[in-house]
């Protein structure tokens, strides 16, 4: 699931200029995995996988090949869009 989350840094505290609306850390898209809930990019990848009706980590996707004895590679569909 691909969730836009509001990342300010608080730019006025550091007597910078606040851009409102037009700020990047306004908007930020964050990936988290559907079966775990966790956000793909603490692992350093920014990337989830389609693989049936959820959009997993690659930790879960290797999860699944693995107890069904498949390739991973072979479980996903597409690679998630965040725009």
């Amino acid at each position: 699931m691909v969730a836009y989350e509001n990342h300010c840094v608080g730019c006025t505290i550091l007597g910078m200029r606040c851009y409102g609306r037009s700020c990047v850390n306004r908007r930020v898209p964050v990936l988290y995995c559907d079966k775990i809930g966790c956000p793909a990019n603490t692992e350093g990848t920014d990337t989830l996988f389609v693989v049936g009706d959820a959009e997993l980590c690659w930790e879960c996707v290797e999860e699944i090949a693995e107890r069904n004895g498949i390739d991973p590679e072979d479980l996903i569909e597409r690679e998630v869009e965040t725009e």
